[in-house]
């Protein structure tokens, strides 16, 4: 049973829950809150990122399907837009309301956003499509799973690109060390000495004022 806490209007209302995870009773501060602890939540994290790449059953059409991300349920957007369709649309009655409503000035209005929004969200699926179903590679130099924009895409980035070819061409690697400090030569020395000169003050000013203390508390004594 779920009980709302409100001592008053200027501090949050309490929710008690039940962590899915530990299967505790705890006070959620915010709407929001699922877990009891952050160690609970890691280890639910760490769960749904562990289904990426594993074979499951959809629950709509009962296919197998490949999980590509940490919160697919579904094999399909079409299997998905069912379910949500039959659980939010048909079992509250959206249906009915939805008519009487377009029958208004204002219902038709807002039955055109509506169908403007929908193009836009289908654009946005369609992307979402085409990076679902790239294949799933490993890098080669870190060994994570990415998907595969190019059939001749072998790293996951350009960080781990580069340091690839670091790894594969060092000694092209040092010859540009070496001419880029040869052609800032004077520019680096100049920079060593003046850091070598400003620590070499600044320890000779630290000890002049523990010399100076140190005489006070001579002349005190």
């Amino acid at each position: 049973m779920t009980t709302y806490v409100f001592e008053s209007k200027y501090t949050r209302g309490e929710v008690e829950r039940t962590c899915p995870v530990c299967g505790g009773r705890f006070l959620a501060k915010a709407p929001k809150q699922t877990y009891c602890s952050t160690a609970c939540k890691r280890k639910a994290i760490g769960k749904r990122i562990g289904r990426i790449g594993t074979r499951e059953q959809c629950p709509e059409c009962s296919r197998s399907f490949i999980v590509r991300a940490s919160n697919q349920t579904y094999c399909s957007e079409k299997c998905r837009n069912k379910a949500r369709g039959r659980r939010y649309y048909y079992e509250r009655g959206g249906k009915e309301k939805m008519h009487d409503r377009a029958m208004t000035p204002r219902g038709k209005m807002l039955a055109r956003m509506n169908a403007r929004r929908k193009r836009e969200r289908d654009k946005l699926r369609q992307i979402e499509i085409v990076e679902r179903t790239r294949p799933l590679v490993k890098c080669e130099f870190c060994g994570e799973l990415f998907g595969q924009g190019k059939s001749t895409q072998r790293f996951c980035s350009d960080q781990c690109r580069k340091k690839a070819w670091s790894s594969r061409n060092e000694d092209k690697v040092k010859a540009q060390q070496k001419r880029r400090y040869e052609e800032h030569r004077d520019e680096v020395l100049a920079r060593r000495r003046e850091r070598y000169w400003s620590n070499v003050e600044q320890s000779r000013r630290v000890k002049r004022i523990k010399y100076e203390a140190r005489k006070m508390e001579s002349e005190v004594d």
